[in-house]
């Protein structure tokens, strides 16, 4: 490494922003701008940027946390959801210009997963109280007139394309159901699918539904042909041991993007619905998440997270081959190749998790110490507690289970660190001790805290 690697503060490894992913992002009607949230400022803020040219547009400014931006069908309103300080998350409103906004909802509740309707009328949404299950609704825009459309347990509603029905996963105990509502009202019912299914999305045309299917534990990708408005056929696709997730229709319906789980890693990859030819979209290492598919149907648009650079904005056009990074969160001043890539390794009776070597410039020959961190899921994704630790020449393991890091810290102690010896450049510090190996459960609460 030599003068790249230089030690970082915990407070600006806290604090570097990166764009929201759990909220997701939003293309514009015609196709020309991405709406996103993000923690620039410190605080997650609403923010648009054209996808040709270096403009980014902050649309809200107030001291309060705001994320899940959608665009309006006209695409002169983006909504959001805006914490209003209270415990209650609301639903609001802010011009493409980030000139005017206003409060849509009001009522002692939490508020979450919009979509607008098609002729911009209405916003499906789902809201939850303390104690009870989120629950669909829909709020009239010029009135803000609200009504319940389902009492069921529900997230993520999607209007049909002729704006009839309303289209939600029902979550249960073991597993998940797609439902329909009328979006008039009146008794929604479960689509016919065997095994779990989650997050549809409509097709153009309102013929057919794209959805993930679960079954033994296992994630596919399907679709969902339906006649009169029940099921006919379902399509599966993506017949891989890997998960696949989240399908996105193109706008010409001729196939669908969808996120693959390989070993850490979350790539996006197409299929095509006649011939099933399935390519990679995305592939750099890392976690994709919220792909948005272009008017063109071939340019892609989604959130990349990678161990050494936090969640971005990224932008593959149409024929390219390089993607594009429409944001950039890791300030300048931090060389990301001054940052570790962890490898994966297998844990011995157990999963696979991630390990960080330290650059020998941070180990030096004082004696390792090993950190284990339990995430909620193995990703290849920014994690600054992580960093933070093989920055200061700790050895750390990131494993998915809190068993699996268990088990890894005992395999960390007696060999891990000899078996991979050759990935240092200079060589591995003595082995750890059972007194020096630490435990800490995730990253994102520390970097609130630290913040």
């Amino acid at each position: 490494m030599g003068a790249q690697f230089k030690r970082i503060e915990a407070q600006d490894l806290a604090t570097i922003p990166a764009v929201d992913s759990a909220g997701g992002i939003d293309l514009s009607p015609d196709g020309s701008e991405v709406v996103f949230a993000w923690d620039r400022t410190g605080g997650l803020e609403i923010y648009s940027a054209p996808l040709s040219g270096d403009r980014i547009i902050q649309l809200t400014t107030a001291d309060r946390r705001s994320w899940g931006p959608r665009w309006s069908p006209d695409g002169r309103w983006v909504a959001f959801i805006r914490d209003e300080g209270d415990g209650w998350p609301q639903i609001a409103l802010v011009d493409r210009d980030g000139e005017h906004d206003r409060a849509l909802s009001a009522e002692p509740a939490a508020h979450a997963d919009l979509d607008w309707s098609p002729d911009g009328r209405a916003i499906a949404y789902v809201a939850s109280t303390t104690g009870s299950d989120a629950t669909l609704h829909v709020v009239e825009v010029a009135t803000g007139e609200d009504r319940q459309i389902a009492p069921r347990p529900a997230r993520g509603p999607r209007w049909s394309p002729d704006g009839k029905w309303i289209l939600f996963t029902s979550p249960g105990r073991s597993t998940m159901q797609l439902m329909l509502a009328p979006a008039a009202g009146g008794e929604p019912r479960a689509l016919a699918i065997d095994g779990s299914a989650n997050g549809g999305r409509w097709s153009p045309d309102g013929s057919a539904i794209a959805f993930t299917h679960e079954s033994d534990g296992h994630s596919t990708v399907a679709i969902a042909h339906l006649r009169d408005g029940n099921v006919a056929r379902i399509e599966r696709f993506s017949a891989t041991p890997f998960d696949d997730t989240d399908p996105a229709w193109r706008p010409d319906a001729r196939g669908i993007v969808y996120r693959h789980h390989q070993n850490g890693d979350v790539s996006l990859r197409r299929a095509f619905t006649i011939s099933h030819a399935d390519e990679a979209v995305a592939d750099l290492p890392g976690t994709h998440t919220s792909p948005a598919v272009g008017r063109d149907s071939e340019s892609v648009v989604a959130v990349l997270s990678q161990a050494r650079l936090p969640g971005d904005i990224v932008y593959r056009p149409a024929g390219a081959i390089e993607i594009q990074r429409i944001t950039r969160s890791l300030p300048a001043s931090i060389d990301p190749f001054g940052l570790v890539e962890p490898i994966i390794v297998e844990v011995p009776e157990g999963g696979s998790a991630f390990l960080y070597l330290p650059h020998v410039e941070a180990a030096g020959t004082r004696p390792s110490t090993g950190t284990l961190i339990v995430r909620d899921e193995l990703r290849r994704e920014w994690d600054p507690l992580a960093q933070l630790f093989a920055n200061r020449g700790l050895v750390v393991l990131a494993a998915a289970t809190a068993d699996d890091a268990k088990r890894g810290g005992a395999w960390l102690e007696a060999e891990g660190l000899a078996r991979h010896a050759s990935l240092f450049e200079g060589g591995v510090p003595a082995t750890p001790r059972n007194d020096r190996i630490g435990a800490f459960r995730g990253a994102a609460d520390w970097a609130e805290t630290a913040r």
